[in-house]
């Protein structure tokens, strides 16, 4: 595979709305034990792909985007699909979790990162197995899930067009309540994509509804090595899919119901947070 120089892109990430009240919640001189962090490193990545990708939070409000920097890492038995900026809150975390306790400028740290992640799902799959590890986080938990191997039946189109160089093929499917489109490259032999996306004669370059509402271009690629790892904190809680996107939704509808009102101060009322996940079904 040709080796490509990741282009410095500007990447419009703005304020995450799960942290609209941050500001309130490190005033004053917080001071807290650090968490334990735990990973297992399972692989190492030998093919690394950046997607940026592009998302509307608010269906009302479809010209309003927001961006991320996402990659997929593949290894010899896993592949590992994340936000760039989780990648840099683990590593923090880590860094932290070396502390006694972390403070006003740690808890800031932490926020910083967690506010410019834009894809939220980190996925882990194993070349072995018949289903994805998902792990993502709702205020204040961390939760864990399995995702099947969905049934993918694509649709091969005779079009055709050029990413990073390589020749493309489309495709269409509908799944999980959305029509998407997939452009894939059958000279590079990765039958992967973004999220659980795969099974095509190639590596996706590209992939988004037929709405845009959510969009992913690969940007570039690379062979550095990269260790592939999972989070094993303790605390995660293990669940199942279906329960996760009720939690999430939950979460978005009434945001009051996760945190003690009491320890945020300066925020009379949390309003609806808009939901536009990825599968609707």
């Amino acid at each position: 595979m040709s080796k490509y120089i990741i282009k410095y892109v500007c990447i419009c990430l703005l304020f995450n709305s799960y942290f609209f009240f941050a500001q309130e919640i490190v005033g004053g001189n917080p001071s807290f034990p650090s968490d334990p962090y735990n990973v297992k490193n399972i692989d190492v990545a030998n093919q690394n792909i950046f997607y940026e990708y592009t998302y509307v939070k608010n269906t009302d409000e479809k010209l309003k985007t927001n961006s991320a920097l996402t990659i997929l890492q593949v290894g010899t038995n896993y592949s590992k699909y994340v936000d760039f900026y989780t990648l840099k809150l683990d590593s923090l975390r880590e860094k932290h979790s070396k502390l006694n306790r972390i403070e006003k400028k740690e808890i800031s740290e932490q926020m910083e990162y967690r506010r410019e992640i834009g894809f939220k799902m980190t996925i882990i799959k194993n070349f072995k197995n018949t289903g994805f590890i998902a792990q993502s986080r709702i205020p204040n938990n961390d939760y864990e899930f399995e995702i099947m191997f969905p049934k993918l039946q694509w649709k091969l189109v005779p079009e055709y067009k050029t990413i990073l160089d390589y020749k493309t093929q489309k495709a269409i499917i509908y799944y999980s309540g959305r029509n998407w489109i997939a452009w894939f490259a059958e000279s590079i032999p990765i039958h992967l994509g973004p999220y659980t996306f795969g099974d095509l004669p190639g590596l996706i370059l590209e992939l988004y509804d037929e709405d845009n509402n959510h969009h992913f271009i690969a940007i570039g690629i690379d062979q550095k090595p990269h260790i592939i790892y999972k989070r094993e904190e303790k605390k995660t809680i293990k669940t199942a899919k279906k329960e996760f996107f009720k939690t999430e939704k939950s979460f978005h509808d009434r945001p009051d119901l996760f945190f003690d009102i009491n320890a945020v101060r300066g925020v009379d009322n949390f309003p609806k947070i808009p939901y536009n996940p990825i599968e609707l079904d």
